[in-house]
């Protein structure tokens, strides 16, 4: 998983422990996601976000501004909320 990945992913992480966890359809707007950017010069967060869709882990809607949790995302977000790790994650890290 890239740095960008990873942000989003804690991005989506921080905003759904707030709604009471990972759940799927959950939908950050793109500007809420890429708003944690500036934190992190030099990692390309665009590029992030169309490779989290491609791996199911996020759907994006037809506009491209609003992004969404597949349950494949939920899931992966679900256990790193108690500590567990995907399957998925296996030599990733």
């Amino acid at each position: 998983m890239t740095a960008g990945e990873r942000i989003v992913l804690d991005r989506f992480l921080e905003k759904t422990r707030i709604a009471g966890g990972a759940r799927t359809g959950y939908v950050l707007r793109k500007a809420a996601i890429l708003f944690v950017g500036g934190d992190h010069p030099g990692v390309d967060l665009e590029a992030a976000l169309t490779r989290l869709v491609e791996r199911d882990l996020l759907k994006v809607n037809d506009s491209g501004n609003f992004y969404f949790l597949t349950a494949a995302g939920a899931e992966q977000l679900g256990a790193e909320a108690t500590g567990c790790r995907s399957p998925t994650d296996e030599g990733e890290r």
